[in-house]
């Protein structure tokens, strides 16, 4: 298929996570910080990653990164337990959904995460964010022209 199919299935997937939804996830839209939400993901573009199986089937390893953002507030207490209580969802949602609910991967999984250890502010809010690096592989038939 392609990384841009596969990349809004990972999208709609996240969109699916418990306290988020089309307005809060997006692909590359940071700008979505701009409406002052209490949370949001924004998904990007890490790499790719290609090895030939058989004569014909080569194999796509896709990298995306999420970076999830929580608003800050004075209670510090309350923003750790809401990115832990997101945190988890996150990682469950790409772990029971190993396809990305699609018909063209044939595995994903979240390989990494950490906490970016920083603040940004944006429009006035300021958010913690943490990331995760996922992966999904793709099988694709190479249609050779030699």
């Amino acid at each position: 298929m392609s990384y841009t199919q596969i990349r809004d299935d990972l999208v709609a997937l996240l969109q699916g996570v418990t306290n988020f939804d089309v307005n809060s996830v997006a692909a590359g839209d940071f700008s979505l910080l701009n409406k002052g939400l209490d949370r949001a993901m924004v998904i990007s573009y890490l790499g790719v990653g290609v090895e030939r199986e058989t004569s014909g089937r080569n194999l796509r390893r896709w990298r995306f990164g999420i970076t999830l953002f929580e608003k800050l507030s004075p209670d510090e207490a309350s923003v750790e337990t809401r990115a832990a209580t997101d945190r988890e969802a996150t990682l469950n949602r790409v772990m029971n959904y190993p396809l990305l609910n699609s018909t063209h991967v044939r595995d994903a999984q979240i390989v990494s995460g950490e906490d970016l250890g920083d603040e940004v502010q944006i429009g006035g809010v300021r958010y913690f964010r943490e990331s995760f690096e996922v992966e999904a592989e793709e099988d694709v038939e190479a249609n050779y022209q030699e």
